[in-house]
């Protein structure tokens, strides 16, 4: 957490930086879905080792994620994005054979069990590109399209639940990292498609759609 406050910190100094003479300060909002992986014999087997007597188990490790964020472009191809993510939540039912007294447990590990569907504030540098700088004839759908990628951390909480009972797990400024295409709508507005690895200790991937509104700052 204390890396991730850091960063924050120097974005915000950065952005009321006098030396940025041009930039541009963007907003953004997505949606898509998210997967940590569904693996029921690995929960079963971890369960096991513990000492549980399990005889079937289900994973439901997608789910619905969404994010906002604020970026700031400050050269032609580098910016920074400042964020919140939220992928959704890991769900899991799991059958054996149990003592009353243990259930309260059982529950508890099967929980903190589960892969981790991450949450929490995000901070990434972005490199991008249009079609046109990376050589492709100016000139039709080149003129709208760009690619970007994108290396940062994110200060997540795991998201898991059985029986309404939720696993948690701190993760201190995990990296993660991404490729997305832009589409630009006017000057203003630009369309995003992504993709995403949140390299935490079990790797979730997500797809997205986006929307960005630009707002230029152009020279003093």
């Amino acid at each position: 957490m204390n890396t991730l406050r850091s960063l924050v910190v120097l974005f915000a100094l950065v952005f009321a930086g006098p030396a940025l003479a041009d930039y541009e300060l963007y907003f953004g909002t997505g949606i898509g879905r998210s997967d940590s992986g569904s693996d029921p014999a690995a929960l079963q087997s971890t369960l096991a080792r513990q000492g549980y007597d399990i005889t079937a188990a289900t994973v439901d490790a997608e789910d619905g994620g969404g994010r906002i964020l604020v970026g700031l472009q400050f050269t032609d191809t580098w910016a920074v994005e400042l964020g919140f993510v939220d992928l959704g939540k890991v769900r899991a039912e799991v059958a054996g054979v149990v003592p009353s007294s243990q259930v309260a447990q059982f529950t508890q590990d099967v929980a903190d069990a589960l892969p981790v569907m991450p949450r929490g504030l995000t901070l990434a540098a972005v490199a991008r590109k249009t079609m046109t700088e990376m050589g492709w004839e100016p000139g039709g759908i080149t003129d709208n399209l760009s690619f970007a990628l994108k290396l940062g951390l994110i200060d997540s909480d795991a998201k898991r639940s059985v029986s309404g009972v939720s696993g948690h797990n701190e993760v201190n400024a995990d990296p993660y990292y991404g490729l997305n295409v832009g589409i630009d709508f006017s000057d203003n507005w630009r369309g995003i498609i992504g993709y995403e690895i949140f390299n935490l200790a079990d790797s979730t991937e997500y797809w997205s759609l986006g929307l960005e509104v630009r707002f230029a700052n152009k020279g003093k």
